[in-house]
């Protein structure tokens, strides 16, 4: 029955605290009960029902004090794969947790597409206010982003200043990328942040990349970060899409 209910990391716990209690148990069998003088008027029937409800309650408090272990050890193991998979600073998946996400996202139906999001010029607010107003611009735009995603979407930030982001899109085509890469930018742009008197505009720049069929999401990641480092080059507060993105349009127009 132990087997049934408990796992097998248990045992030593559960061992201990069986044996505990018939050696109780036995220590009184065998050197008796201290017994009340009414206790002595009860029948031989009586006293044996009320040695059989000391075992069950010990059975039964063993039991509960297992099952209460067991559900505070899940809680704490819980807490730590929460942290593992957690950015501290902003509280959004760390890079190991988003790319498990999209190998499990991708499967549902639908045109997913990775976004890499830099913040442009991050390197001035540290330098001009210190890394606490960093920290707090960091906290800012992760939850505008946070704010801007659908339900199935993931956000995640994967290192500095650098978010990832895994979008499904109702429609295909360049068109519909670029306009939910600028409405990424946008939800930036339009809310800046204050920071000790001082209004900070922020601005990112976005490289976007589709999840091809039998694609890895770490390739088309690397073609989501040629996109971002594509954008850098031609100004920043861009978007640019990559070139997987745009080659099997190609193929479409020159197919009609």
């Amino acid at each position: 029955m132990l087997v049934v209910l408990f796992e097998i990391r248990e045992w030593r716990s559960i061992l201990i605290l069986m044996v505990a209690n018939l050696g109780l148990f036995s220590f009184f069998e065998l050197h008796g009960w201290p017994s009340h003088p009414d206790i002595t008027l009860l029948s031989t029937h009586t006293l044996a029902i009320l040695q059989a409800l000391v075992i069950c309650s010990c059975i039964i408090s063993s039991c509960a004090i297992l099952l209460i272990s067991e559900m505070y050890a899940e809680r704490a193991e819980l807490v730590l794969q929460h942290q593992a998979d957690t950015d501290t600073l902003t509280g959004l998946l760390n890079r190991r947790a988003f790319m498990r996400q999209v190998a499990l996202q991708r499967e549902q139906p639908g045109c997913w597409v990775l976004a890499l999001l830099d913040l442009d010029f991050f390197k001035k607010i540290n330098d001009n206010f210190g890394h606490d107003a960093g920290d707090v611009a960091l906290i800012h735009v992760s939850k505008l982003l946070k704010q801007a995603l659908k339900p199935q979407e993931r956000l995640a930030r994967i290192g500095g200043e650098e978010f990832a982001l895994l979008l499904r899109l109702d429609e295909t085509g360049t068109q519909a990328l670029q306009q939910r890469g600028e409405q990424l930018l946008e939800s930036l742009r339009q809310q800046g942040l204050e920071y000790q008197s001082h209004y900070l505009q922020l601005t990112a720049s976005v490289g976007l990349a589709t999840l091809e069929p039998g694609d890895s999401a770490s390739e088309a990641l690397k073609r989501a970060d040629k996109a971002l480092y594509q954008a850098k080059i031609n100004g920043r507060n861009r978007v640019e899409l990559a070139g997987a993105v745009l080659q099997p349009l190609k193929r479409k127009s020159q197919s009609l």
